[in-house]
């Protein structure tokens, strides 16, 4: 898999770009990073806001990757990563 030549863009704006996100949630997530210090990514997983492996998908894409999930033998993987990791968005698209 070769990067694609995308310019950089900050996590939380992937997740609002893709309405995964709302502006407010964002804002209380952002809030709560510099309070703690904690990831972006952390703390959107921990309120429930996306899944582990939505964040992971929104990682690989603000690094200029695409990332394709399939579909047929493999899909019903991303349906019980989906049913470990539950967040707001469905986990079997891409962000």
């Amino acid at each position: 898999m070769e990067a694609a030549r995308i310019p950089w863009r900050p996590l939380g704006r992937i997740f609002v770009e893709k309405g995964l996100l709302t502006e407010e949630d964002l804002d209380e997530a952002l809030a709560e990073q510099e309070e703690t210090g904690k990831r972006l990514g952390e703390i959107l997983v921990k309120r429930g806001f996306v899944s582990g492996p939505m964040l992971t998908i929104a990682l690989a894409e603000q690094l200029g990757f695409e990332v394709k999930i399939e579909t047929g033998l493999w899909s019903g993987l991303w349906t019980a990563i989906g049913r470990r990791h539950p967040g707001r968005a469905a986990t079997t698209s891409s962000p």
